[in-house]
């Protein structure tokens, strides 16, 4: 049990640490990966537990 509550706390870190380094993406790198600036504002909104389904890899 402890080690599935560590994996689940590792990954919360894993798409935190994701959407930071979105949110610190310049326009052309955003435009690289085929999003706007307001659409990376909004994920790097959303909360840390707050991921789809198919982000979950534990």
């Amino acid at each position: 049990m402890f080690t599935t509550v560590l994996r689940h706390f590792s990954w919360l870190i894993k798409v935190r640490k994701s959407r930071l380094a979105l949110a610190r993406l310049d326009p052309d790198r955003l435009e690289d990966i085929g999003i706007s600036r307001i659409e990376a504002d909004q994920e790097t909104k959303r909360s840390f537990w707050d991921a789809p389904a198919n982000w979950v890899h534990w």
